[in-house]
């Protein structure tokens, strides 16, 4: 009766263990959620607030860019300090830090306020997707791994999509600094949630590792030698570079501007239309969490993946420069956005495969941290070419289609990498 009694006591334990790990993964999404809806936000809040203060293309690409500036240079700190204090405690100050940020923007009557308040944002954002990969490695069993990140993305991801089309129907409802002071507000009530778990992470969840001789920086230089010391994640890094600059400096900033002075549509038309690269981008989160349960070679799926991103990007730049369909224009862009995110969930599980255990967080950091880079540079090159291409403020449809040859043969260029990757520990 007593055993009976244990039995049933230990199941209730373990129910509300795995109710309390899924409470604080869905924290964790929102976070990352918000992180990405912050990312993308400009391209509808910052066209206008240039054009009031009277700032250029380049002006307004480096303040976006600042965002992935901050959350680049944070990322493999955050990835240190995920694996050596939890998820759940950095996401905390993170989003208090979020929240100051977003005052700043909303409140911001200069340029340069609203660049220090996304400074702000980048920075306390920037733990939220390496804290949720450290909480699926350390909380779900091994082979939830891939699901689980195709997951995280997708849900990540649905902040790109919020923040386009929708965003935009906001602030026309209610204006840009109601919503900004909302989105605030919501940082708080975040913040306060993971604080209230913080405690129960670090006693159950933390990897117990011997006390290291390292130093915090000397982790951080080892994390950087062993990604440049690896061929496969050389390999790995290059393309991740590649796909997820190119595709943020068009979704998160000239889209929505192109698409309206290529077809000449209303900017909710256009905006409307640019929203399909975020929900591309999601959806191939998921299919990418789902796929290698098809195709066992993760190999294979990034190179198939890869040449059809190229491929793709060269079919939307001739939809733009020959004006052909805008229809068409958001129907490919809905494609390159779900071969971005196939790549990017499988990108990932190849990641955790390879990085050494206790130190994934850093490692992906590392990664993260030279993606994020790529971003901003995208975002800034992106900017001065349209400048220097267009001649008007805002940018031309000539010089958008000129800007964008020099990207796309990057992204070409990329390919030849390809025959370096190997096969992964899963297909052996």
């Amino acid at each position: 009766m007593q055993q009976q009694r244990d039995s049933s006591k230990e199941l209730n334990t373990l129910k509300e263990n795995r109710k309390t790990i899924i409470y604080m993964y869905s924290l964790l999404l929102l976070s990352f959620f918000l992180s990405n809806f912050y990312r993308i936000s400009t391209s509808v809040v910052l066209p206008d607030l240039a054009l009031q203060w009277g700032i250029s293309a380049t002006a307004t690409g480096v303040i976006s860019g600042i965002f992935f500036y901050a959350y680049a240079f944070a990322q493999p700190f955050c990835g240190l300090l995920n694996d050596t204090y939890g998820p759940i405690k950095i996401a905390f100050w993170g989003m208090a830090l979020s929240a100051v940020g977003t005052m700043m923007m909303s409140l911001a009557a200069s340029a340069e306020l609203f660049a220090i308040g996304r400074l702000f944002t980048g920075l306390g954002l920037a733990p939220m997707l390496s804290g949720a990969l450290v909480l699926q490695s350390n909380c779900f069993p091994v082979a939830k791994y891939a699901l689980l990140t195709g997951i995280t993305y997708t849900v990540g991801n649905i902040g790109t999509i919020v923040s386009v089309a929708p965003l935009n129907w906001l602030v026309n409802q209610y204006s840009f600094r109601f919503v900004f002071l909302g989105l605030a507000l919501l940082c708080i009530l975040i913040a306060l949630l993971l604080f209230l778990k913080i405690k129960y992470y670090r006693q159950n969840y933390i990897i117990k590792q011997k006390p290291r001789e390292e130093s915090f920086l000397h982790q951080l230089f080892s994390a950087f030698r062993y990604v440049f010391q690896s061929r496969q994640l050389k390999t790995m890094l290059l393309l991740w570079m590649v796909i997820c600059g190119t595709i943020m400096s068009f979704q998160g900033l000239w889209a929505v501007q192109w698409f309206k002075v290529a077809f000449q549509v209303p900017f909710s038309q256009a905006s409307f239309w640019a929203t399909l690269i975020g929900i591309g981008v999601a959806t191939g989160n998921f299919l990418g969490g789902q796929i290698s349960r098809l195709i066992p070679s993760r190999r294979k799926i990034i190179i198939f993946f890869s040449l059809s991103f190229a491929i793709l990007w060269l079919s939307e730049w001739i939809l733009l420069r020959y004006h052909l369909s805008l229809p068409l224009v958001g129907t490919v862009g809905l494609l390159l956005g779900i071969c971005a995110g196939v790549e990017y969930t499988q990108l990932t599980a190849g990641l955790n495969e390879i990085a050494p255990l206790g130190n994934g967080g850093v490692i992906f950091g590392v990664i993260n941290c030279l993606v994020f880079i790529s971003v901003a540079f995208f975002q800034f090159i992106s900017g001065f070419l349209v400048d220097a291409f267009s001649g008007v403020q805002g940018g031309s449809s000539l010089g958008f289609s000129k800007t964008y040859v020099v990207i796309i043969t990057i992204v070409l260029l990329s390919q030849l990498s390809l025959p370096f990757l190997k096969k992964f520990k899963s297909e052996k």
